[in-house]
C-alpha cells in the first residue's frame, strides 16, 4: 500500500479544516432568530456590536440589534431577527425610520455631536431597552479616526475611535490587542496625549505624549512620542509614518 507524505496528508486536514471553518461562519451570518435565543443570550442584546457607534454627517446607517454567538470563538456579534421600535434623542439634525432603523445623518450635524440612539426589543421576557451613544465626526475636526498601519516599525494596527478611544497592536489576531485608552489633542499646537487604561502587553519604555501632522497624502506623522517597545524586530521608536 502506497503511503502519502505527511506533507500532504497535513495539507488536505488543513484545507478541510479551512473549509468547515468558513461554512461554519458563513452559516452563522444568518439572523438568529428572536425565539432561538439561550438566556445568556438574550442578556447579551446589544445595538450594532461591541466597537463605539461613529459616523460623519451625511452618512446612512441601518441600525441592527444583535447579540453574542455561541457557536463562533472568539463570540464574535451576531445579528438577531427581533421586533423591535426604535428611538433617538436629541431628535435634531436626523432622520431616524423607527420601524427599519435606517438612520440618515444631516450634512450640517457638528463634529462631537453625540446621540442616545434607544431599542426597545420583545424577548421571551417581554420588552427590554437597548441603548448606545452615536458619536458624529468630521475629517477636519477629528482626522484620526480609522485604523492606521506603520508597517516599517512594525505596528499593523493603531485604531481611533470617534468616542476618544484608541488601541495599538503590532501583530493583530482575531480580538487581540497590545493596549489601549484614551486620546485627547490639539488642532492648533498639534500635540497628541494617549493614556493607558488597559492592555494584555504594556511597554514600560512607552512615551505617549507628543505631535502628530497630516501629510499632504494623507499619512499620520506621529513624532517625538513612543509606543514602546511593541516587537523585537523594530524595537523602540520616536517617529511614525501610519497609513490608512
Amino acid at each position: 500500500m502506497k503511503i502519502l507524505p505527511c506533507s500532504f496528508v497535513l495539507a488536505c486536514f488543513l484545507l478541510i479544516l479551512t473549509l468547515t471553518c468558513s461554512m461554519c461562519f458563513a452559516q452563522s451570518l444568518e439572523p438568529v432568530p428572536a425565539d432561538s435565543l439561550t438566556e445568556s443570550q438574550t442578556e447579551s442584546l446589544m445595538i450594532d456590536g461591541y466597537e463605539p457607534l461613529q459616523a460623519k454627517p451625511g452618512e446612512t446607517l441601518m441600525l441592527t440589534v444583535k447579540t453574542r454567538s455561541e457557536t463562533i470563538i472568539p463570540p464574535y456579534p451576531e445579528e438577531v431577527t427581533i421586533r423591535t421600535r426604535w428611538s433617538i434623542q436629541p431628535e435634531s439634525g436626523i432622520r431616524l425610520d423607527k420601524s427599519s432603523g435606517k438612520l440618515s445623518i444631516g450634512e450640517d450635524v457638528h463634529n462631537g455631536t453625540e446621540y442616545t440612539i434607544s431599542a426597545e426589543v420583545k424577548t421571551s421576557k417581554g420588552w427590554i431597552t437597548l441603548d448606545k451613544r452615536l458619536y458624529i465626526y468630521t475629517s477636519a475636526g477629528n482626522p484620526f479616526v480609522g485604523l492606521w498601519q506603520d508597517r516599517i516599525n512594525d505596528i499593523w494596527e493603531l485604531l481611533f475611535e470617534a468616542d476618544g478611544t484608541f488601541s495599538v497592536t503590532a501583530h493583530p489576531f482575531e480580538v487581540y490587542k497590545d493596549y489601549w485608552g484614551t486620546y485627547r489633542y490639539d488642532l492648533d499646537k498639534k500635540s497628541i496625549v494617549f493614556e493607558v487604561t488597559g492592555g494584555n502587553s504594556i511597554p514600560e519604555d512607552k512615551d505617549l505624549e507628543g505631535f502628530f501632522e497630516i501629510s499632504a497624502n494623507g499619512d499620520l506623522v506621529l513624532r517625538d512620542l513612543s509606543f514602546g517597545t511593541l516587537s523585537e524586530k523594530a524595537g523602540r521608536q520616536n517617529e511614525y509614518i501610519f497609513t490608512r
